[in-house]
């Protein structure tokens, strides 16, 4: 997990991940016969130090997809600690292609364990539109902060989506 410390002296970011590629393990193809949730090759962990009351951890994840010749739905979501804080589910245009996608959330420790989170995502839909879906916090996560925050990104394709396929190319988590 490469660490990037800020290149701005007196920076506010604490902590950065970027991830600058994307490895082996990062593309999630869709099944007829079974798509669990699958997490992406590229993860982070937020150290222990940096996951303080009063922190904002920002997550970003974006890429490419298709959607293949049947697509029922595609959810993507972002964990921390282990727990799905922000997920968002879409029904794609059939026979998409190299469509960019996007999610990002923005979470701010408020207490010893309390978090709360908002995002969106954007998913193309066609060369000229995108669709844009806010994830809406309706109550905050107790979250465990102790030994660092863990940080994934995972994608599902629904049952008997055949020949869709997403990728993330990148992952960025900031801390301030």
């Amino acid at each position: 997990m490469p660490y990037f410390p800020p290149e701005v002296t007196g920076s506010a970011i604490k902590y950065q991940y970027v991830n600058p590629d994307a490895p082996a393990g990062n593309t999630i193809v869709s099944s007829l016969t079974s798509n669990p949730k699958t997490a992406f090759t590229s993860t982070s962990t937020i150290p222990e130090i940096y996951a303080t009351v009063g922190g904002v951890a920002r997550v970003e994840g974006s890429g490419l997809y298709g959607s293949g010749v049947v697509s029922l739905n595609l959810t993507v979501s972002i964990e921390m600690g282990g727990l799905i804080v922000g997920s968002v589910t879409v029904t794609p245009v059939l026979n998409l292609a190299n469509m960019a996608w996007r999610i990002e959330i923005t979470a701010t420790i408020l207490n010893s364990g309390l978090v709360e989170v908002q995002g969106y995502a954007s998913f193309g839909s066609s060369l000229t539109a995108t669709t844009v879906v806010n994830i809406r916090n309706t109550a905050s996560f107790n979250m465990p902060l102790s030994g660092g925050v863990p940080v994934t990104i995972s994608s599902q394709w629904g049952t008997l989506a055949v020949g869709g396929t997403i990728t993330l190319k990148q992952m960025l988590v900031q801390v301030t």
